[in-house]
C-alpha cells in the first residue's frame, strides 16, 4: 500500500523538515506485521513529494488464520489501518505537531497534495467527498475495477483518492490518520477504551466541526456503541467548554466596555494626579504609608518605567481598632500591639512582581504604655533617593 504528500509551496523540501525525514536518504522501520519504507520520488525547490511505502508480512497475516479468507483478502495492498500504524511510528514526531529544527513550519498552511493509490470506501465516490470537501479538500476519485481482465464484474468498493488543499502537514496527516481507517470500517488489532482516546487527540480542532462527525465516530469505532457514547459524550463536553469559554471572554469584553464608560470617581481622579505627578519628578523608589488595597500601588506598576527596578514600589497599611468601651491602658497597648503586629504581618504587600522581603523590625508592645501612631486616614507618599530599612516601634518612655 502506498500513500504520498507532495508539497508544491517555494523552498518545497522544507517538507523534509516538517516528516523529519531526509529527502537525500532512504528511510525504513521494522513493524510487527511488515516493514515501512519512506522516500522521496522527487525532491526539488518547486515540487517535493514524499511517498509512504508499506509491506505487510504474508506469514504474520495468516498465523493462526482458520479460513479462507484470512489467505485471500485486499489486506497488503489497500490503505487501511495497518497504514495508520506505520504513519504514526514513522510520522509520529510531524503528527504531534512538532518541528525541533524549523518549528516555525509547524503552523504554515502549504498547497498540498495527498495520494492514497488504493482504499476501500463502502458508499462509493459519495462517502469520500462528504469526508473530505468539508475539510477544505479538492477530491478526485477514480474507481478500479474488479478485475480489468473482466470488466463485466463491474467496480468495486476500491478507488484511487486524490487530495488537494491549502492545509499544514500536521492536519493532513491528522486528516488520514483519522478517516482512512474510518473509510475502510476494519481494525486489525482491539479497539477498546484507549481508541476512544487516540481518535479525539487525532482529531482535536476539526472533528468536532465536521458534518458527519457522528459517521466518521461510527465507521473509525466500527459502530460499538457504547464507545460511540463515550466518544460523542466527550466531544461534546468540549464543545460546551469551548461555548462557555466564548462566553465568558464576551461577558469579560462587555464588563470592561462598561467599566471604561462609567464616569471616572474623585478617588480615581486624586490617584491618576497623584501617579501624574511621581512620574514627572522621575521617582525611582515610592513607599506607600496606609496604601489601604493598594489602590495607588497598582496604578504606579500599571505604569512603571522600564528603568524601574522590580522592588521599587512598596506599600503598608496599618490601623488601630476603634474601641467603643474603656479599657485600662494595658488593654489598650496589648490590643494596639496585637493589631499593628498582625497587620504588618503582611508586608510585603501589594503585586507579585515587586513581591520582595523588606528588612522589617518590630519590638514588642506589649509592656508600653504609650499610645502608638494614630490611624493613617491619608495616603502619604514617600519618594526616596535610595532604598529603605524600615524600623516599626513605639517610642521610649523617655522620649
Amino acid at each position: 500500500m502506498l500513500i504520498t504528500i507532495t508539497n508544491t509551496a517555494h523552498e518545497a523540501t522544507d517538507l523534509g523538515f516538517l516528516l523529519h525525514k531526509n529527502p537525500a536518504n532512504l528511510h525504513s522501520a521494522d513493524l510487527a506485521f511488515g516493514k515501512a519504507y519512506v522516500f522521496y520520488s522527487s525532491a526539488t525547490a518547486q515540487r517535493c513529494t514524499a511517498c509512504l511505502l508499506l509491506e505487510l508480512d504474508p506469514v504474520e497475516l495468516v498465523r493462526g488464520a482458520g479460513r479462507l479468507e484470512d489467505y485471500v483478502n485486499d489486506r497488503p495492498y489497500v490503505a487501511s489501518s495497518y497504514l495508520t500504524v506505520a504513519m504514526g511510528r514513522i510520522f509520529g514526531t510531524a503528527l504531534a505537531g512538532n518541528c525541533q529544527k524549523r518549528p516555525e513550519l509547524v503552523d504554515v498552511k502549504l498547497p498540498l497534495e495527498v495520494t492514497v493509490e488504493v482504499i476501500r470506501a463502502r458508499g462509493g465516490a459519495d462517502i469520500l467527498r462528504r469526508l473530505f470537501e468539508p475539510l477544505g479538500y479538492e477530491v478526485d476519485v477514480m474507481p478500479i475495477p474488479l478485475d480489468e481482465k473482466f470488466p463485466e464484474w463491474g467496480e468495486g468498493h476500491y478507488f484511487r483518492l486524490a487530495l488537494k488543499a491549502r492545509v499544514t502537514v500536521h492536519d493532513a496527516l491528522s486528516h488520514m490518520y483519522v478517516l482512512l481507517p474510518a473509510l475502510d470500517e476494519e481494525k486489525h488489532y482491539y479497539i477498546g477504551d484507549a481508541e476512544v482516546d487516540k481518535l479525539l487527540r487525532h482529531g482535536e480542532g476539526w472533528l468536532g466541526k465536521h458534518p458527519d462527525r457522528q459517521l466518521i465516530i461510527q465507521r473509525y469505532l466500527k459502530r460499538r456503541s457504547s464507545l460511540v457514547d463515550q466518544a460523542m459524550a466527550r466531544l461534546l463536553d468540549e464543545e460546551n467548554a469551548a461555548v462557555e469559554a466564548v462566553e465568558s471572554k464576551t461577558e469579560q469584553a462587555a464588563v470592561a466596555e462598561k467599566d471604561l464608560e462609567r464616569p471616572m470617581t474623585l478617588h480615581t481622579q486624586r490617584l491618576n494626579l497623584v501617579a501624574t505627578k511621581l512620574k514627572a519628578l522621575e521617582a525611582k523608589t515610592i513607599l506607600d504609608l496606609g496604601c489601604g488595597e493598594g489602590k495607588l500601588l497598582r496604578r504606579l506598576l500599571a505604569d512603571r518605567e522600564p528603568n524601574w527596578p522590580s522592588n521599587s514600589v512598596a506599600g503598608l497599611a496599618a490601623f488601630l481598632p476603634a474601641r467603643k468601651s474603656k479599657q485600662s491602658e494595658r488593654d489598650q497597648d496589648s490590643n494596639a500591639s496585637f493589631h499593628v503586629c498582625s497587620r504588618f504581618d503582611f508586608i510585603p504587600l501589594i503585586h507579585s512582581s515587586c513581591r520582595t522581603e523588606m528588612p522589617v523590625a518590630f519590638r514588642n508592645f506589649r509592656d508600653q504604655k504609650r499610645t502608638i501612631m494614630p490611624p493613617l486616614a491619608t495616603t502619604l507618599c514617600w519618594v526616596l533617593e535610595d532604598s529603605a530599612t524600615l524600623r516599626f516601634g513605639l517610642p521610649d518612655k523617655k522620649s
